[in-house]
């Protein structure tokens, strides 16, 4: 696949997502969205599912690129989401 085509199926793969989460918060109640703001902003919530997401757009991204630092970042943002959901199943 051509560079034009990675283009295409990276701004779907993170473009659409993106825009129908932006357009479903703006639609909600204010006191919903102080609840989402607050579980998002959470240590837990950053250091697992943030770090996941990061992790494969870093990925994504350096595939796109051909960036060998971006797969790095990717890398470790991935295996440090990993041992922060192993430590909080452990100690749970």
């Amino acid at each position: 696949m051509g560079q034009t085509g990675q283009l295409i199926i990276f701004l779907a793969w993170w473009g659409v997502p993106a825009l129908l989460i932006i357009y479903i918060y703006c639609k909600m109640e204010a006191g919903k969205r102080a609840s989402i703001r607050e579980r998002f902003a959470s240590f837990r919530f950053l250091s697992t599912i943030g770090l996941l997401i990061a992790g494969v757009f870093c990925f994504h991204l350096g595939s796109l690129l051909s960036a060998e630092a971006f797969l790095w970042a990717g890398g470790i943002c991935v295996a440090l989401s990993a041992a922060s959901s192993l430590y909080r199943s452990i100690i749970s």
